[in-house]
């Protein structure tokens, strides 16, 4: 029989600790970024959020109009009808605390199987702007393009707490059941071979040679899927720190798959004076270099110093790049003939020109930020390497 109004219970992390009002961390303040330097970030917004304001608020949004947010997502999901009376149990975990969200896990509970939905939660100001441009762009990209790589997002809003003094802004999407964050590993910044999952099930697992240049890889290919070759918009301030990418790893059979969680901006990285031929390629070529830089820094953990993956991450991203445009063809986006062409105007690329155009790329970064550093004391050797596997890939083609 339906209830009238189901049961709603929180949960810290994987339902491994329930939190109740009158517990003690149900008025104990909420970090607001995974580093967790709480003074400072109080003083950023002005106002303490406590555990319980951050349940109490998720609880409000997805109750609105009689769940409405809820009954939407799970009609969509089920494809067909669901009311509020069909929902026995929500369950609401808090997940983590990101660089900008604080994600909460949401099982709705009926006669049908669990439903996994996910609550992004922004407190910041820098996450409520990130939040507001997130949302629009993944509903974008989603309605464009015909891939699976994103979420399906349904619907944001704002819930007020303190008496109306202050907004919690979140938005309601499809939880990725089974992916997890992935980052290097190890005691140092240098060169970094360990690539680990954080699975709350499985525990720590350590990816295999094979299996990181398989997340690089379909990573890549995932941006490049995404890039429009007429206008030069691309996904960018992505972050492997932040766990921007996800992944599902089966260890018995080595599985792996990639998916993109956040879309922060989608516009063009520079703008082009004209559109002819020899400017899209050099733009092209520009989103493989800017990848090929991007898709090897992370910070060791999630948290740790800065940290530079090893050359499995060069080719899994040329190979990532040029698997993207196939797909791009085989959906009817771009012309067939268009990685042909391509591998035209690369043949004529150089070792030196590879190298003169990355301390280019590399010159419009903040020249004193720890990721610039990076990269600048590894850029002739990356330079070498990818442009070695440029020239692998045309060879094989």
């Amino acid at each position: 029989m339906p209830h009238p109004h189901p049961r709603i219970q929180y949960f810290l992390s994987h339902r491994s600790h329930i939190v109740q009002p009158g517990d003690e961390i149900w008025d104990t303040s909420v970090p607001l970024s995974r580093q967790c330097f709480l003074d400072e970030e109080v003083d950023q917004i002005g106002i303490a959020v406590s555990y319980g304001d951050y349940f109490n608020a998720v609880h409000a949004f997805l109750e609105d109009d009689q769940f409405k947010p809820l009954t939407d997502a799970a009609s969509k999901f089920l494809k067909r009808q669901v009311v509020a009376g069909d929902i026995d149990e929500i369950v609401i975990c808090l997940e983590k605390h990101g660089e900008f969200y604080h994600p909460a896990r949401v099982e709705v509970f009926s006669s049908d199987p669990k439903l996994p939905f996910v609550v992004n939660v922004a407190i910041s100001e820098a996450g409520k702007k990130v939040m507001q441009k997130d949302f629009a762009n993944i509903k974008k990209l989603n309605r464009r393009f015909p891939y699976p790589f994103l979420p399906d997002v349904y619907c944001e809003g704002e819930t007020a707490i303190k008496n109306d003094a202050f907004k919690i802004r979140m938005f309601l999407g499809q939880w990725l059941d089974g992916y997890h964050e992935f980052h290097l590993s190890g005691n140092h910044a240098a060169v970094a071979d360990d690539l680990v999952v954080w699975d709350p099930v499985q525990g720590v697992i350590h990816l295999t040679a094979e299996q990181r240049l398989e997340v690089y890889r379909q990573a890549a290919m995932i941006l490049t899927a995404y890039y429009n070759l007429e206008t030069f918009e691309q996904i960018f301030a992505w972050h492997h720190a932040a766990g921007d990418f996800v992944v599902k790893a089966e260890q018995r059979s080595n599985k792996i798959d990639v998916k993109l969680v956040t879309v922060r901006k989608y516009a063009p990285l520079f703008k082009a004076t004209s559109a002819d031929t020899e400017t899209l390629f050099q733009a092209l070529l520009l989103f493989l270099l800017n990848l090929s830089l991007r898709m090897r820094l992370d910070r060791l953990d999630g948290v740790g110093d800065m940290a530079w993956a090893d050359d499995r991450a060069v080719a899994g991203t040329v190979q990532g790049f040029f698997d993207g445009l196939a797909l791009q063809t085989q959906f009817h986006i771009i012309p067939q003939e268009i990685p042909t062409v391509l591998e035209g105007y690369l043949t004529a690329l150089s070792a030196d020109d590879t190298l003169d155009l990355l301390k280019a790329i590399v010159g419009r970064f903040p020249s004193q930020s720890p990721e610039t550093r990076l990269i600048t004391s590894n850029i002739e050797n990356h330079a070498t390497t990818v442009y070695r596997h440029i020239t692998a890939n045309l060879q094989s083609a």
